[in-house]
């Protein structure tokens, strides 16, 4: 019995390391940054349906990812090992006005074609 160490320093040491930290779904950001991307990139194109599927892009698309990540991070704050990045929700605050932006384009560019 005299000669046992007593380990448990290490062996907690090496418990926090193993422990995954829990972060932003950024990956949504992501996402959706690509998708207001897209939609703008679909502004040259012509076309009544390319417009249609740039306003869904732009807007429906856009306005759900971002609200999933919210909903998934607020969850994943009340973890004890959140990682919180505060750049990610003033880009998610960003995302969306763009979106709605370029959304508002397509949405003109849809009354034109419907108009002739």
């Amino acid at each position: 019995m005299r000669g046992e160490e007593f380990t448990g320093g290490a062996d907690s040491a090496d418990a926090d390391a193993n422990v995954e930290r829990v972060r932003p779904p950024a990956s949504l950001l992501v996402i959706a940054a690509f998708c207001v991307g897209s939609s703008g990139t679909l502004l040259v194109l012509p076309g009544l349906l390319t417009h249609v599927v740039g306003y869904a892009l732009g807007s429906v698309v856009t306005i759900a990812l971002v609200g999933v990540f919210r909903r998934t991070d607020v969850q994943r704050r009340q973890h004890p090992l959140y990682l919180p990045r505060g750049a990610l929700t003033r880009y998610a605050g960003v995302i969306v006005p763009l979106g709605l932006a370029v959304a508002a384009v397509h949405t003109w560019s849809i009354a034109t074609e419907l108009a002739k």
